[in-house]
C-alpha cells in the first residue's frame, strides 16, 4: 500500500507539543504511564498525558493511549507466576494508575483507542529473559481492559499490541511457541478486525535525515510504497513505527522541551486506509453532521399518511428515490 499519512507518540521524554506547528498530523498517541524502573505506583502516570490529550483535542484529531508495560516490575515486589495469572481489573495496579490518567473525575478524557507497549528488555540494569512472564503481564492488563468495557467501566474501542518481531522472538518465545501471538490471536479470532490489532515498530526503512522537519514535510520520510515491517505474528497491524530515536531521526519542530529546541520523535503511518482507521476509532472531525438513519413507511398505512412519512424523511435531509405504490 502506499504510506501517506503521518502520526506520533509522545510521552514525558517529548513533554511540550505545538497544536499549530504540528498541524497535518493524522493523530496523536500518548503514553499513559509505566511501572517502568521500579516506580511506585503513585508515580506511574505520565504526567504529560493530559496535556497531549488536549492538544490531540485542539487539533481534531484521534488520540490513542498506550501504557509501557514493565513486568520486571511484578517479579522486583514479589508477585507469583500465580498472582499475575489471575490479578483482577479491580486488584492490578496498572489499572488503578490507567483510570487515574484517562478519567478527569467521572468524566473520560476524549481518548479513541488503546495500546499496550510490549519491549520491556532489562532487570535492574540486566538482560533477562523471561518469556512466560512478559507474555502473561501483556496478556493480564489486555483482559483487565476488556472487563472495564465490558463492565461498563471504559467504552469499548480498540486495543493494540505495540511490540517488534525483534523483540518477540527473543523475549516471547518458549520452546518454539510464540506466547505472545498465541493468545493475541485468539482474542483477534473472538473478537474481530476492529477490536484487536497490531502497531509495529521496525525502524529499518524510514526515510529521515537527521534533519529538523515540519510536519508538512514528514511525508518524506515515509517509507517507499514496496517497504514492509517484520511483522511479529498472525495478527494484522494497524500501524507502523517506522521512525524512531536512533538512527535516522526526524527532529520534529513543534515538540520540545524547557530548551525549546526540537527533539527527536517517533514518527508512525498507518497500514490500513486511514478512513477505515477512523472508522474502527470512532472519530469524527467536531462539526461533521451524522447521516439521518433511513425511515421506511410502514406498508400498511393510507397513501396520504405515507406521503407524510416520506415528507418527513425530506426534511430529514433524505434525497434519494422513494417509490409510492
Amino acid at each position: 500500500m502506499a504510506y501517506t499519512d503521518v502520526g506520533i507518540d509522545t510521552s514525558h521524554w517529548r513533554p511540550k507539543l505545538d497544536r499549530i506547528k504540528l498541524q497535518g498530523l493524522k493523530w496523536l498517541i500518548g503514553r499513559m504511564g509505566t511501572q517502568w524502573n521500579n516506580l511506585e505506583p503513585t508515580a506511574w502516570v505520565d504526567h504529560t498525558f493530559t496535556d497531549h490529550c488536549q492538544v490531540a483535542y485542539d487539533m481534531d484529531i484521534p488520540y490513542g493511549a498506550f501504557w509501557y508495560d514493565d513486568y520486571t516490575w511484578f517479579l522486583d515486589n514479589g508477585w507469583t507466576w500465580g498472582a499475575i495469572s489471575e490479578v483482577t481489573a479491580q486488584n492490578d495496579p496498572r489499572i488503578t494508575a490507567i483510570k487515574r490518567a484517562l478519567f478527569a473525575g467521572t468524566a473520560l478524557r476524549k481518548v479513541h483507542f488503546l495500546g499496550i507497549d510490549v519491549e520491556q528488555e532489562m532487570r535492574n540494569g540486566v538482560k533477562i529473559k523471561e518469556p512466560n512472564w512478559c507474555s502473561k503481564s501483556a496478556q493480564s492488563l489486555f483482559e483487565n481492559l476488556l472487563w472495564m468495557m465490558v463492565h461498563g467501566e471504559l467504552p469499548e474501542m480498540p486495543i493494540l499490541i505495540y511490540t517488534r518481531a525483534s523483540f518477540v522472538n527473543e523475549y516471547c518465545v518458549l520452546n518454539g511457541i510464540n506466547l505472545l501471538d498465541t493468545w493475541l490471536k485468539r482474542y483477534y479470532d473472538l473478537l474481530g478486525p476492529d477490536r484487536v490489532g497490531v502497531w509495529i515498530a521496525d525502524w529499518r526503512y524510514n526515510r529521515c535525515n537527521n534533519g529538523v522537519y515540519q510536519a508538512s514535510q514528514l511525508t518524506s520520510t515515509l517509507p517507499l510504497d514496496t517497504a514492509k515491517p517484520a511483522m511479529f505474528g498472525s495478527v494484522p497491524a494497524w500501524l507502523w513505527q517506522y521512525a524512531g530515536d536512533v538512527g535516522r531521526m526526524a527532529f520534529l519542530d513543534g515538540v520540545t522541551d524547557d530548551r525549546n529546541i526540537p527533539l527527536a520523535t517517533d514518527l508512525n503511518t498507518n497500514m490500513i486506509p486511514l478512513d477505515t482507521f477512523y472508522s474502527r476509532v470512532h472519530y469524527e472531525p467536531r462539526g461533521t453532521t451524522p447521516e439521518p438513519p433511513p425511515v421506511e413507511p410502514p406498508a400498511d398505512l393510507t397513501v396520504f399518511q405515507r406521503l407524510d412519512a416520506i415528507e418527513a424523511k425530506i426534511a430529514a435531509g433524505f434525497t434519494g428515490t422513494v417509490t409510492v405504490k
